[in-house]
């Protein structure tokens, strides 16, 4: 979607060409080709521009079920303050503002949902017993069943595959949720809050706050190990996903780092698709790996006895799979595991986050079925 400074969207005309009269630029995936690729095709088709996959941003996927067919929709903004365009099809775009393309659009509730993507709203601090944490939260709050998206070491709730999971997640019945841990990104606090500790007693307090009802929790690399352990403990939490978990201690500081007593961090900034986008400073605590050097995530996944995922990447940098092949031999059932040919970022692959989303359907359909 070609998107301006004046935070305005290119719709095009299509009166004359096929209804509805106006629309959003796109079309359909061609066998073979991967959503870039066709977004490429279709720009060049329909606007006579040469994209590349760096002029634009993933925002998240759009899922609508119509005549029994489930359509995904792959949505990216073009940042761009061109003016006129060499349109191919239909009679032209035309600028408009958000509220001007909703009007003339047919598409109400999709389109409020794409702009929610574009614009999210600020987001809800959720006061537990100890901490204020800012939260992504979709779905409906008198859900039977709660899910909470558990970000990796010093990320952020508002990447691209935690929002895309959290809104999967509420589709299938969930009040789905993720959020900033203590003292991170939007959540209130010094950085000294970010420990493995303040994490887990976060997550209980989540689940304590939302009436401690069945509970998935779903967590990548360090947000798979808090998964693990909170989910060896707590009798509210149904099941527990991995995605590249962490299963040592936190990579330890250099000798430098402790002699300054922290270690940096960089972290992009959202939606984080992209490894050169702008970057976040963190000053990480010596203290932050001396905590979480306590835990024994292994040990802890051997306890879980609720439904454990267990998402592998093949080329992991970070987490060998042969160990994480070898610790999935140790637990008990009920169990699933998947490989996913992946280094440790996966967020920055669009396809990587929805073959995710597809085996987490999976499991919730064989282990949770008919709860909706």
């Amino acid at each position: 979607m070609p998107f301006n400074s004046k935070r305005e969207l290119l719709i095009q005309d299509r009166r004359g060409h096929r209804k509805p009269d106006w629309g959003l630029f796109g079309g359909s995936i061609e066998e073979g080709e991967t959503p870039i690729e066709a977004i490429i095709r279709e720009t060049k088709e329909e606007l006579s521009i040469d994209l590349q996959e760096s002029d634009m941003v993933y925002i998240g996927t759009s899922v609508t079920d119509w005549d029994g067919i489930r359509i995904i929709r792959y949505l990216y903004l073009y940042h761009t303050d061109q003016e006129k365009f060499d349109v191919k099809e239909g009679q032209g775009g035309y600028w408009f503002s958000f509220d001007e393309a909703r009007k003339k659009l047919e598409i109400p509730d999709r389109f409020d949902q794409i702009i929610s993507m574009i614009e999210p709203p600020m987001s809800n601090i959720i006061k537990t017993k100890t901490f204020q944490l800012a939260a992504y939260t979709k779905g409906d709050k008198n859900s039977s069943r709660v899910a909470i998206v558990l970000p990796g070491r010093l990320d952020t709730k508002d990447y691209a595959s935690n929002k895309s999971l959290v809104d999967f997640l509420a589709t299938k019945g969930f009040l789905a949720l993720s959020f900033d841990p203590p003292g991170t990104w939007e959540s209130p606090g010094d950085i000294e809050l970010y420990t493995t500790t303040n994490c887990i007693k976060a997550v209980n307090e989540l689940i304590e706050y939302f009436g401690s009802k069945p509970t998935l929790l779903v967590g990548f690399s360090r947000g798979g190990a808090v998964a693990i352990l909170v989910g060896s403990d707590n009798p509210a939490v149904m099941g527990v996903v991995t995605i590249m978990a962490s299963y040592g201690m936190p990579t330890p500081p250099t000798p430098e780092d402790i002699v300054k007593g922290f270690k940096v961090s960089l972290r992009t900034l959202p939606p984080g698709t992209k490894e050169i986008e702008k970057q976040i400073e963190f000053c990480l605590p010596i203290s932050y790996f001396e905590d979480g050097s306590k835990y024994d995530v292994v040990d802890a996944l051997k306890k879980v006895s609720k439904p454990k995922l267990i998402i592998y990447g093949d080329n992991d940098e970070f987490t060998d799979p042969e160990e994480a092949k070898e610790i999935y031999k140790t637990i008990s059932e009920p169990r699933m595991v998947y490989a996913l040919h992946s280094d440790h970022d996966y967020r920055y692959h669009v396809a990587l986050i929805e073959e995710v989303n597809r085996i987490i359907r999976q499991f919730v359909d064989k282990y949770f079925p008919n709860r909706l």
